[in-house]
C-alpha cells in the first residue's frame, strides 16, 4: 500500500475522516510520523527488508591496507559476505576464534569479524596493493528514506501493510490533546500490534533459511 492508503485507512479506524487536514484531530503529519516509527519498528524486530543489490548499503570496494570498514547505518544483520573473486561467502570469525596476530595479515581474506556495536566489518587480512576487488554484502536493513509523499511505499514486504494500523493507532491515542488522548484504548491497540509483530517474526524465521538457499543455488 501507498502511504496515502495506510493513512486514509487509518484515519478509518480512528473516526477521523472527516474535514479538512487542518480540522481533524490527527494531523497528516502526525500520522505520517507515525507510520514512519512503526514501519521502522517492524523492520528492527523482525529483520525483514532483505537486501543485497543497494550498492550503496551492501556493496564496499576493498582498499590496498585497510582491514575494517564502515558499515552503512541502516544495516542491521548481515546474513552473507559475498568476496567479488570466488563463489563462495567469506567464512565469520570472532575474536575468540581468529587468535592473535592477525592484525598483520596482508592479501585477499577469507573470513571477516563483525561489530555491530561500533558499526564496523573487519576483513581477517588486507590487500597489499591497489585492488579492484570488493565485498558485497546480504543484509537485513532498515528503511532507507521515511515515508512522505503520498505516493511512497514502504520497504517493509507488502503482506505486512496492514500489520501497521494497530501500532499507528496506538501511538495516535497517546497524541498530548485532551480530545483523542486515551492510554487506555493505546494499552489494547499496542497489545494487537504485538502480536501482529509476533506472528511477523514467526512468518520470516520460516522465510528467511529458503532466502538464504535460494540466493547460495545463485551464486553457485
Amino acid at each position: 500500500m501507498k502511504l496515502l492508503e495506510i493513512r486514509q485507512k487509518t484515519r478509518a479506524k480512528l473516526d477521523d475522516e472527516v474535514g479538512t487536514d487542518s480540522v481533524r484531530y490527527w494531523k497528516d503529519s502526525f500520522l505520517n510520523e507515525a507510520i514512519n516509527a512503526v514501519v521502522e519498528e517492524v523492520a528492527i524486530r523482525s529483520l525483514c527488508i532483505i537486501d543485497s543489490l543497494t550498492d550503496s548499503v551492501c556493496l564496499i570496494p576493498l582498499v590496498a591496507g585497510q582491514m575494517h570498514y564502515a558499515l552503512d547505518e541502516a544495516v542491521l544483520h548481515i546474513q552473507t559476505v559475498q568476496p567479488s573473486w570466488r563463489k563462495t561467502p567469506l567464512g565469520r570469525q570472532s575474536v575468540a576464534t581468529i587468535g592473535g596476530g592477525w592484525l598483520a595479515n596482508v592479501g585477499l581474506p577469507d573470513s571477516y569479524l563483525l561489530d555491530y556495536s561500533k558499526g564496523k566489518l573487519s576483513l581477517t587480512s588486507a590487500p597489499a596493493a591497489v585492488t579492484t576487488e570488493s565485498i558485497r554484502l546480504s543484509t537485513s536493513r532498515l528503511p532507507l528514506v521515511e515515508l512522505s509523499g503520498d505516493n511512497d511505499i514502504p520497504d517493509i514486504p507488502r503482506q505486512y501493510h496492514r500489520k501497521l494500523f494497530n501500532g499507528v493507532i496506538a501511538a495516535a491515542f497517546l497524541k498530548h490533546d485532551a480530545e483523542v488522548y486515551n492510554p487506555a484504548k493505546a494499552k489494547a491497540h499496542r497489545a494487537d500490534f504485538e502480536n501482529d509483530l509476533a506472528e511477523i517474526v514467526k512468518l520470516e524465521a520460516r522465510l528467511k533459511p529458503r532466502i538464504i538457499i535460494a540466493r547460495s543455488c545463485e551464486q553457485s
